[in-house]
């Protein structure tokens, strides 16, 4: 609705095995008895598995027969094993790699078979993997042969992961001191602990997979105990435990999957997680680099955004250069270019949704960073008995405005625009069939525009003065759901916001709009079986609104250039109220023996809307389809019609004389994904969409009666898209987005006015953000020292444009109308190029981190032409060249509370 307005008016992710670690309840090593004790184990040199989100971990360990010749000579030895788990956790074979002989192997061999493990999971869950384990053989003291003497504890401690001050459990700790020796296994809370340490310099070892080994002495006296706090430092850079962008919904056609790892690593992205999304296939460049998201030829506002499933107005402040939610609250984003299911309506382009975060520490920490454009703070963590409630609070400012006039103040002009945002958001961590949360957020942007009053803009006086846009929204947002046993889930998501949008140019242009939205999203999962499963929804949107229009001259005079005519100012103020209740039926259909082969997915929308004086009504039917015939090979299409009802202005001047419909959208595609390995898959993907009844305006506005909008427009997309992607296993990671796309509107006849060429109804002409080729090829690499390095560069055929030739002095109205030496949009400007580049640092400390980076965009750009500027008479023009080469370094630190 606002983009309309404002257009008219102007765990170890990257690792495949993990660290085997005892029993933290079963007896140390330090016993006197003869025992077996487990080892942590060798990293392996590169992962085989599939990415783990969940290591495997010991959970019922047994001790081994001490071989009994090996005993009386004294022998200790380490056994190399691998073993394989199932998905269960139960070991199915176990090999010696390493052997030690002396009757060592076949004892570790027979107890590790016996071993019971948690099982280890990646993104689809439990899965069968293969480890390393080393099991260790200690001799310890005999005081009798049946007889264990109790040996005090005398040397404790805590182990905790530097940074977050997280406590680390399952790690072993080792300890060695002469010939003493021991091994204890760190508890959930991080402690740890040995008996009968003897008095001398004890070296202590605690090493695990994805940590950097720490390695710590302490001198042991006798009679005394001791005291330490060991700390480990992740070899990760980032978070990697969960995906952020674009998990796809199981019934949706395209997924689109990125890291966190990935997200802080791109530059211009600012490390937020939305803004990716202008790196992926299907998705224009954006103007002036501006926060319009130009989907699959559709125009901008037609692409919907959602956060935890309820509509918001904008998902980017001024510029695009950061989304309006802050990247600690993001929990993941679902990006649907297209073939999106009735979940979803009200549009007739893309769809990104947003899902909050539901990760917690369990300390509360606090982060602080800070770049060119902005500053942010996060408090996050659990609260209440048990940690049972999540809390997360946020806030954000940006500076330009401070910054700008410092530039500008010897001119006279002034431009001052801003932006900020916040997000409280608490969750019910404790239940165990469901889910509470409450979020609220809001947001609010402004851009002024102040000129010298020796400045004239024109040589009409309405048109002069200062400038000022200004909108902001506020969503209250609660969701419940409960499982009612294995086969129905209930969802229900009510929500209640604000939004307000204004905009006024000297003191006789005046626009304001305000509403108050009533949303609710309700639906059930019923599983009939592991074949069928029902998704019967509603979506509802309501409330009142009120629009406020000021103009120094009537509506009507827009099509009209009499200059002699009389202007009257022109005022006026509806209000009203809409109430848009869409219910919608999905079936999921798995009818193959096995369920995850063969995904069918019909559905059905019914699309309303009702004013006071008004109302209209549209079906949407829609079909997707997902087959896995080859191991990891899948076959996606899907084909359905979107309907998008009229917005804000599009309604016309008169709230009970509305005159137009729904906008319809025809969208279809067929496309593949491969899978090749853990780091290598690809995604290809062919669409075509059919655009009718789309909103132009009206030739004969002005006449008698005649609204300012009809539903006249029709248009046409074709297009290919293509990702071929290298996962972050290991250092590297990127990805090549290529989208190939030819998008056209039929044209509607315009009114022949000062010489200008009016265009044929039955013409195709080019979108104006059409793009032919749009490639974008980024990619990055882990540096020793925790430094990284990161490029991206883009391609991106020029936009279409009208050309003009000259122009014809109209002495009446004192002013020039151009001529058109060619075509509507039928010239194009230059390409756009452009290399970005981003290195980083972190350091690392016990109870904080920084990290500092510094983005470089347009280290090497092109022409980048933005648009034309023509001179007074049309007869001379320039480029408007795009952004030059910014520097933007920024900083961030989190604090462990």
């Amino acid at each position: 609705m606002w983009m309309r307005t404002c257009l008219l008016l102007i765990a170890l992710i990257t690792s495949g095995v993990s660290t085997a670690q005892a029993n933290p309840d079963r007896p140390e090593a330090t016993s006197t008895a003869p025992s077996a004790v487990p080892q942590d184990q060798a990293e392996p040199e590169a992962p085989a598995e599939p990415l783990l989100t969940k290591a495997p971990a010991v959970l019922t360990f047994v001790d081994a027969p001490y071989p009994s010749a090996a005993k009386d000579a004294g022998l200790e030895a380490t056994v190399g094993l691998v073993i394989e788990i199932d998905e269960a956790g139960a070991v199915m074979r176990a090999e010696v790699i390493r052997p030690a002989g002396h009757g060592f192997d076949e004892a570790a061999l027979a107890a590790a078979e016996q071993l019971v493990f948690t099982p280890a999971e990646n993104v689809d869950g439990p899965v069968a993997v293969a480890i390393e384990f080393d099991y260790r053989f200690v001799l310890g003291t005999e005081t009798s042969e049946n007889e264990i003497k109790e040996v005090p504890v005398n040397l404790s401690g805590v182990l905790r992961e530097m940074g977050s001050r997280r406590p680390l459990a399952g790690i072993t700790i080792t300890g060695s001191l002469g010939e003493w020796s021991g091994t204890a296994v760190t508890e959930e809370d991080g402690q740890f602990s040995f008996r009968g340490v003897p008095t001398g310099k004890v070296l202590l070892r605690a090493h695990a997979a994805g940590y950097r080994e720490d390695t710590r002495s302490l001198k042991m006296r006798d009679g005394e105990t001791a005291e330490l706090t060991m700390w480990l430092k992740s070899t990760g850079k980032w978070s990697e435990e969960m995906v952020v962008l674009s998990e796809r919904p199981e019934q949706e056609v395209v997924r689109r999957s990125i890291t966190v790892k990935e997200i802080k690593r791109i530059p211009g992205t600012f490390g937020d997680p939305v803004r990716v999304i202008q790196n992926l296939p299907g998705t224009a460049r954006a103007p002036f680099g501006t926060g319009l998201v130009v989907v699959r030829g559709s125009n901008p506002e037609d692409t919907a955004f959602y956060v935890d499933g309820i509509r918001v107005p904008i998902i980017y402040h001024l510029g695009g250069y950061v989304s309006i939610l802050n990247e600690d609250i993001v929990g993941s984003v679902d990006y649907l270019p297209g073939g999106y299911g009735v979940e979803f309506g009200r549009s007739g382009g893309g769809v990104i949704n947003v899902k909050t975060n539901q990760d917690y520490p369990e300390r509360f920490r606090a982060e602080w960073s800070t770049d060119l454009l902005d500053s942010s703070a996060v408090v996050q963590g659990r609260a209440g008995k048990d940690g049972r409630w999540g809390m997360t609070v946020t806030g954000r400012r940006s500076y330009i405005d401070v910054f700008i006039p410092i530039f500008t103040q010897d001119t006279g002009f002034t431009v001052q625009p801003y932006w900020w945002d916040y997000q409280v958001k608490v969750d019910d961590l404790g239940l165990d069939n469901g889910r509470f949360s409450v979020l609220m957020l809001g947001f609010g942007d402004k851009l002024y525009f102040g000129s010298p009053d020796s400045v004239a803009q024109g040589t009409d006086e309405d048109t002069q003065g200062d400038a000022d846009i200004r909108y902001g929204a506020h969503r209250l947002i609660v969701q419940w759901a409960r499982e009612y046993g294995e086969d129905l889930t209930l969802r229900i998501t009510p929500s209640v916001g604000y939004d307000e949008i204004g905009f006024s140019l000297g003191e006789a242009f005046s626009f304001s709009q305000k509403a108050v939205f009533f949303q609710a999203r309700a639906d059930a999962l019923w599983a009939l079986s592991e074949h069928v499963t029902l998704r019967p929804g509603v979506d509802v949107w309501a409330g009142p609104y009120e629009v406020t229009i000021e103009l120094p001259f009537a509506p009507e005079a827009l099509a009209s250039t009499d200059p002699l005519a009389e202007r009257e100012d022109f005022s006026t103020t509806f209000k009203g109220s809409f109430w848009s209740p869409d219910p919608f039926l999905e079936v999921q259909l798995r009818p193959l023996n096995d369920p995850k082969k063969l995904l069918i997915v019909p559905g059905l929308r019914l699309n309303t809307i009702f004013f006071p004086f008004y109302s209209a009504l549209s079906l949407d039917p829609r079909l997707s389809l997902r087959w896995s015939p080859t191991a990891g090979g899948t076959l996606k299409a899907g084909t359905g019609l979107y309907h998008q009802p009229p917005q804000g202005p599009d309604l016309g001047w008169d709230d009970e004389n509305i005159t137009v419909g729904f906008e319809q959208t025809w969208s279809t595609e067929l496309g593949w994904e491969q899978k090749f390995n853990d780091a290598i898959e690809a995604d290809i993907t062919v669409f075509s969409k059919q655009l009718d009844n789309l909103l132009v305006e009206n030739e004969d506005f002005g006449a008698s009666d005649e609204p300012y909008f009809v539903n006249e427009g029709s248009g046409r997309v074709r297009g290919m898209e293509l990702l071929v992607r290298h996962n972050p296993v290991g250092p590297l990671f990127g990805w090549i987005s290529y989208t190939l796309s030819k998008a056209e509107r039929k044209a509607v006849p315009q009114q022949d006015r000062g010489g200008s060429v009016p265009s044929q109804a039955d013409e195709w002409r080019p979108f104006e953000y059409d793009q032919t080729h749009i490639l974008v090829a980024l990619a990055g690499v882990d540096l020793p020292r925790d430094w990284g390095v990161s490029g991206r560069f883009r391609y991106t055929t020029g936009n279409p444009y009208t050309p003009y030739d000259g122009a014809i002095y109209d002495v009446d109205q004192d002013n020039y109308f151009p001529y058109q030496s060619g075509d509507p949009l039928s010239d194009r400007l230059a390409p756009f190029t452009s290399l970005d580049l981003r290195v980083d640092k972190r350091y690392t400390f016990k109870r904080w981190w920084l990290e500092t980076y510094l983005d470089m965009l347009n280290v090497v750009r092109g022409e980048n032409p933005e648009a034309l500027q023509y001179n007074y008479d049309y007869t001379e023009s320039a480029p408007i060249r795009g952004l030059p080469f910014i520097p933007s370094p920024g900083i961030r630190a989190e604090f462990a509370l």
